[in-house]
């Protein structure tokens, strides 16, 4: 019988401290001059949908000229919004960006595919 797979696909911000919700940025990142609308998206319905989804897409990138430290993104998703860390998907746009999103470069990429790998994490994408 065929599994039907559900996934969600949000951006690196769907779960931040409400006291640093910038906690994703690297420290050499430009910093914005306010947070994002779609802060703490996750926590409106995930508990509602946790059990349905399968797996959760994170979209690395797009992130208006801001530098990622995706190791704390995945954490947050974790931590504070209770994702099982093997539901979790990192996707990756190497190169040139849309909505001004700046690459950090292939070896940062590599040592945040490597941190997924090494801590349980679903797997990563490039788009």
């Amino acid at each position: 019988v065929p599994h039907f797979d559900i996934s969600w696909t949000t951006r690196f911000n769907a779960f931040v401290p409400q006291d640093d919700p910038l906690n994703y940025l690297m420290p050499d990142s430009p910093m914005p001059n306010s947070t994002f609308d779609t802060d703490n998206e996750g926590t409106f319905f995930w508990d509602a949908i946790a059990d349905a989804v399968d797996n959760v897409n994170i979209m690395a990138y797009d992130a208006s000229g801001l530098m990622l430290n995706d190791s704390q993104v995945l954490v947050n998703f974790v931590e504070l919004g209770n994702v099982p860390a093997m539901k979790i998907n990192m996707g990756y746009e190497p190169g040139n960006q849309a909505a001004g999103g700046v690459w950090e470069g292939e070896e940062e990429d590599k040592t945040s595919i490597q941190f997924i790998s090494d801590n349980g994490y679903g797997g990563a994408m490039i788009w």
